[in-house]
Parts: C-alpha cells; sequence; structure tokens
C-alpha cells in the first residue's frame, strides 16, 4: 500500500521541531514541501534558537523540497485571486 504524502508548510514544521503534540501523528509520514517554506522555517529557528540548529534542519529537510514550476504558481495565484472571498491560505 501507498503511504499518503502531505505538504508541510512552515508551521508544520515549526509544530514538530517544538514538540507540538497536534503534529506527533506526521512525525514519520512522507512529505514534501517547498525551499520557501524551508526559507522561513530557517529563520524562524534562527530567531528561538541560534545558526547551528537553523542549519541543521534546513539541511535535513531539503531533501523533502520540491520546485514548483512557474505556470503551477501563476495558475494558482489565479485560483486564489478568483475565491479571495474564502480566505485561501
Amino acid at each position: 500500500m501507498e503511504r499518503v504524502t502531505f505538504f508541510f508548510d512552515t508551521y508544520a514544521f515549526y509544530g514538530l521541531i517544538v514538540g507540538n503534540k497536534n503534529y506527533l501523528p506526521y512525525k514519520n509520514c512522507k512529505i514534501i514541501t517547498t525551499r520557501l517554506n524551508l526559507m522561513e522555517l530557517h529563520y524562524s529557528l534562527l530567531k528561538k534558537y541560534n545558526l547551528n540548529t537553523a542549519n541543521k534542519y534546513f539541511e535535513k529537510l531539503s531533501k523533502f523540497s520540491i520546485k514548483i514550476p512557474n505556470e503551477i504558481i501563476k495558475k494558482a495565484n489565479q485560483f486564489k485571486c478568483d475565491h479571495k472571498k474564502q480566505k485561501l491560505s
């Protein structure tokens, strides 16, 4: 059986790292993210901890980063704009 893949945003990574119990069920799941999420996470960890900690998690999680094609970004933004009353993230 194929495992479900979850998209992790910055908050999900941060929740796992700081020990938020709500994220424990996702500790060993298959994940993907973007480099922008890793950038935000690195900055957050740099502020809360230090450069070594921020760099450690950035390097560890980089292997889960995917490149999002420009056309997908444009379509996603158009979708968000078209549905702005729904306040999508």
